[in-house]
């Protein structure tokens, strides 16, 4: 199955079936957005009934973070979303699709919600699990965001209560994901491929939609205004599993525009040279390209 090998390493044709929500975070202000937002993205081709879930209401409740250490202005955030918005748009003229979006925020004002955060705060006393919640909340945000897990946990089991039946998101929210199946949270969790950092020979994985998000070794993101030089650049030097990543990003983009494409075989064949010039030239082709091509082209 093509998405299975490209963008996921576990849906099944009955995982496509099912109502299914990605969390997506963005950068705020100034901050550019990942080319990483696009398999994202992808996943709804495939996926018939998908909803992008945009969560700003955890980036404000980030605003409340001592110290400075969290600096997100409300300015900054709206920013945020509009660079976000704009490049969904530009995904939507290039592959003629649009996944449903959906706030966090929103969903967080409904009338229910409430009484959803309670059963959960409840659930959460009676299973013995506030100290394990505790400790997947990074240091920075406990002391002002203290129910900051509590949210996410309500949030989808508000989004299950809804008829979502199914959770997409990268392999470093698996640590809320084993919270929220203690919890016995109605939902299927999935995973899509893991992303890399770039420019370096290490194998680090990042969060995709987290701009600052580089590894410890600091490598280099590639960004979905990144001119040709760059994207080239970038390339070169990374590690083969950051270089497959790419590659298998670039061959599902261009499964969808009809343009040449590589297997997940094929790719998982590719070594040295070969793997470096295939990936660099797939992503130049099937992606940067085509976007260029419709940010010089008015709808």
């Amino acid at each position: 199955m093509i998405v299975g090998g490209l963008l996921s390493p576990e849906l099944t044709a009955e995982d496509l079936e099912k109502k299914t929500f990605f969390g997506v975070g963005f950068g705020t202000g100034k901050q550019r957005l990942p080319i990483d937002l696009l398999p994202i993205y992808l996943l709804g081709y495939f996926i018939p009934d998908y909803t992008l879930f945009i969560v700003d209401e955890f980036l404000r409740m980030n605003q409340k973070c001592q110290e400075q250490i969290c600096s997100e202005k409300n300015e900054d955030i709206e920013e945020g979303i509009g660079r976000l918005l704009d490049t969904l748009d530009s995904f939507r003229k290039l592959y003629q699709f649009c996944p449903e979006i959906l706030y966090s925020s929103k969903l967080m004002q409904t009338a229910q919600y409430p009484s959803v955060f309670d059963q959960v705060k409840r659930n959460l006393e009676k299973k013995g699990l506030e100290s394990a919640a505790a400790r997947i909340v990074p240091e920075h945000r406990k002391a002002a965001a203290r129910d900051y897990p509590t949210h996410e946990f309500s949030c989808v089991q508000h989004l299950a209560e809804q008829g979502f039946e199914q959770k997409i998101g990268p392999t470093s929210e698996k640590a809320y994901d084993e919270i929220m199946q203690a919890l016995e949270i109605p939902i299927t969790f999935r995973y899509m491929l893991d992303s890399f950092a770039l420019a370096t020979p290490h194998t680090d994985r990042v969060v995709p939609y987290i701009p600052g998000s580089r590894g410890p070794n600091n490598g280099q993101r590639l960004y979905v205004d990144d001119n040709i030089k760059r994207v080239k650049g970038v390339l070169y030097g990374s590690c083969p599993d950051a270089l497959r990543y790419m590659a298998r990003i670039a061959s599902a983009s261009g499964i969808l525009l009809g343009q040449r494409f590589l297997a997940k075989e094929e790719l998982d064949a590719l070594t040295g040279r070969k793997l470096t010039k295939e990936t660099v030239g797939m992503v130049i082709e099937n992606i940067y390209n085509p976007l260029m091509e419709g940010r010089t082209c008015k709808d």
